[in-house]
């Protein structure tokens, strides 16, 4: 099976259709649409049903990569980290491997790899990006335009991100622009402090106390993503680590609504 990947790489290499490409492998498609995605199967959440239309409001980091090219496994300890780092956040981290899932199932088990993987053995999906070298790699806005090709530009994800949060936020009342700027820092519980202040004040008008409800709404789901690492690092026996993102949690909600289930997720790990 590794050699008849080698092959197909040998064949990119030779007949990929000359574009301008980078030293990562792939064409450079910055500020055009996204060729859509057409896989086989997937694993870890991943299926022969995704692609960028049911992943439409989603910033994704897509990695072309080989089974057998160590170059590329080099790579896959970063693009788990973004896929830890990001993947609460509105970030899908999608390899697309030149495999079957039965070729790369094992693999990614015994490596410990949690990101989405599409698998396509043919190697068509790589074909309509140009690869010609692997990995490839593309951030991909949640609008489906290419924002970055050959590399994952920390300040790129980011700047998407912060798109993909204002959007979700919608329209802000008057006075409260703060909030939305640290909704779009991701700063959920400074956010909320703000929303929930104005709404408190006596002559507080119903568009103010029914946005101040949206924020409590929004930074409670992100609250939640935040407190179930806790319980995974509980899980794994890192209580130290855990006790620590919990007391971050706290102090990133004080004064806020939401600050009282995140001290009662922190006491809950002394008992």
């Amino acid at each position: 099976m590794r050699l008849r990947h080698l092959a197909l790489a040998l064949a990119f290499a030779s007949f990929a259709p000359a574009a301008p490409a980078l030293a990562g492998g792939g064409t450079v498609l910055d500020g055009q649409a996204a060729p859509e995605l057409a896989l086989s199967d997937g694993l870890n959440g991943a299926s022969a049903q995704t692609n960028f239309a049911s992943l439409r409001g989603k910033v994704v980091c897509l990695k072309f990569w080989l089974t057998g090219c160590p170059v590329c496994r080099a790579t896959l300890p970063e693009f788990q980290r973004i896929h830890e780092r990001y993947g609460r956040s509105g970030v899908v981290c999608l390899g697309v491997v030149i495999d079957n899932a039965d070729g790369v199932r094992g693999y990614l088990r015994e490596a410990g790899w949690t990101f989405a993987v599409g698998c396509d053995p043919d190697g068509r999906n790589a074909s309509r990006y140009g690869v010609n070298r692997y990995p490839a790699d593309y951030v991909i806005g949640a609008d489906g335009v290419v924002r970055a090709s050959n590399g994952f530009p920390k300040d790129v994800i980011e700047s998407e991100l912060r798109k993909v949060r204002a959007a979700e936020l919608g329209p802000v009342p008057a006075g409260l622009e703060g909030v939305r700027e640290a909704v779009e820092d991701g700063d959920y519980g400074e956010a909320l402090r703000r929303a929930e202040t104005a709404a408190k004040a006596p002559t507080a008008a119903a568009d103010v106390k029914a946005f101040a409800e949206k924020v409590a709404g929004i930074a409670r789901t992100r609250q939640d993503n935040r407190l179930a690492r806790v319980d995974a690092l509980k899980a794994a026996g890192k209580l130290v680590e855990a006790k620590a993102d919990a007391e971050r949690i706290v102090n990133d909600f004080k004064g806020t609504s939401l600050e009282a289930r995140a001290r009662e997720r922190l006491e809950s790990l002394s008992r």
